[in-house]
């Protein structure tokens, strides 16, 4: 009988038992078992160059001619299957939806990649000290540094980003995005305390004056990251909070706060640090309504580097910020992110489609901040780096929980070798922004901040 078959172990490998020296087809069941996009994620990360998607199921967990064997190891994992069956279609079969849109993502990521590198202009080979070949492709490898910070520890939080910093120096980073306000802090990380300004609505129990913590333009922080900069001759996002005194139309002198970003980098000096500068154009309005003012446009915002033109923004600017950013022929834009949310399904699974459904045509090496203990809300981790058209190209591995502090290391082609997929689609991202709630928030309340 089946149930006697299963018990005696007389149809070859279960779960427990796979060939030690192909793991990864098991880890994969087991991802598709358990319906987990992340999981599917993590293990085709892993093993992108063994994993043949378009591959029958009873060829790559057993032998064309014996079915029976294939048949009780997946039912080892709870799986259905049907002979001539690939993985996608068992996984469709099995109802394991979220498996199943990962499988059909990174089959569309790997056509992607085959196109873009067929509509690669192929470069004289060369050894230059700024970047790498592989392929006849100029490439430079970029680091996204998902760390966590606490609100108000400036000095803590310098020093643990400064050896961030250094560890993906060492491995070779030349570009190195950090998360959102890294420097000062965004939330505590129990989401329980806030930046607040007096007379500003609050949404938090908690709420700490950004005043004494927040720095001027060329403040202590932004110094001292260029110094780094210099010394390892790399190019860092320095997000932090930003202060700066203005007057009202009837002259009463406030001080206006920020959600900021300096870029660092070799060619930085003591007297002009920032090499780019930005202030996020739409603040999250849940949490920022309480402190920030909205920044006006990316006319300092652009930078470039040896390895392409680079652009600057935060978090919840990615629903808006693109059409800003469309003729300015942008190589990547670096994007410093403190989320609140299913990451799961934003990172690797939405904001991809989206970028694609849009042909975003430039990168987007977004950092994500970290916890330093598992906590109860979604939102850290996943940090994730896009290739043109929204292609997944390296999602954060967190061996230890979710969210957790890890560095994302991936080697991109520069702008000379980069794809060409032709420029944003304006109509259809100005669809998304006006679909997105709370895009709108700062011209609605001009008078609130």
């Amino acid at each position: 009988s089946l149930a006697r078959a299963d018990s005696c172990n007389m149809f070859g490998p279960t779960k427990r038992d796979g060939p030690a020296d192909r793991p990864w087809e098991y880890h994969m069941l087991d991802a598709v078992a358990k319906d987990s996009w992340r999981l599917v994620q993590l293990v085709a990360g892993e093993h992108q160059q063994e994993i043949k998607w378009e591959e029958r199921v009873s060829d790559t967990y057993g032998r064309a001619d014996d079915e029976t064997q294939v048949y009780y190891l997946l039912r080892s994992f709870g799986l259905k299957w049907q002979v001539g069956d690939t993985l996608l279609d068992t996984a469709k079969l099995n109802g394991k939806t979220q498996a199943a849109h990962a499988i059909e993502r990174l089959q569309q990521q790997q056509e992607q990649q085959q196109q873009q590198q067929q509509l690669q202009n192929p470069l004289p080979c060369q050894i230059i000290e700024t970047g790498r070949r592989i392929c006849n492709i100029e490439t430079v490898r970029v680091a996204l540094v998902q760390s966590p910070s606490d609100i108000g520890a400036v000095a803590r939080n310098l020093a643990g980003l400064k050896k961030h910093i250094q560890s993906a120096a060492q491995q070779g980073a030349k570009v190195i995005v950090l998360p959102e306000t890294s420097v000062t802090g965004y939330l505590s990380q129990d989401l329980q305390t806030n930046w607040g300004v007096d007379g500003r609505p609050q949404s938090f129990p908690k709420s700490i004056d950004p005043c004494e913590f927040a720095e001027t333009r060329i403040g202590n922080s932004v110094l001292r990251m260029a110094a780094l900069a210099r010394e390892l001759r790399v190019y860092v996002t320095v997000p932090y909070l930003e202060k700066e005194h203005d007057r009202t139309p009837n002259g009463l002198q406030i001080t206006r706060f920020y959600n900021s970003v300096a870029l660092v980098g070799p060619e930085s000096t003591k007297d002009n640090p920032a090499l780019a500068h930005y202030r996020k154009n739409c603040p999250w309005p849940h949490p920022e309504k309480s402190w920030a003012s909205p920044g006006a446009g990316v006319q300092e915002s652009t930078y470039d580097t040896p390895y392409g033109k680079v652009g600057l923004a935060v978090c919840f600017d990615i629903h808006s910020i693109l059409a800003k950013y469309d003729g300015h022929n942008l190589w990547a834009l670096l994007y410093p992110i403190a989320w609140v949310g299913d990451t799961d399904r934003w990172f690797a699974s939405e904001l991809p489609d989206r970028l694609q459904h849009v042909n975003c045509p430039h990168y987007i090496l977004g950092a994500n901040w970290a916890t330093t203990a598992p906590q109860t809300w979604e939102g850290a981790g996943g940090s994730t780096a896009y290739g043109p058209g929204g292609t997944v190209l390296a999602h954060a591995m967190e061996p230890r929980f979710r969210g957790c502090a890890t560095t994302v290391i991936v080697d991109i082609p520069t702008q000379h070798s980069m794809a060409c997929l032709g420029s944003l689609d304006l109509h259809r991202y100005s669809q998304w922004t006006a679909e997105q709630p709370g895009t709108n928030y700062w011209e609605e309340n001009y008078d609130k901040w």
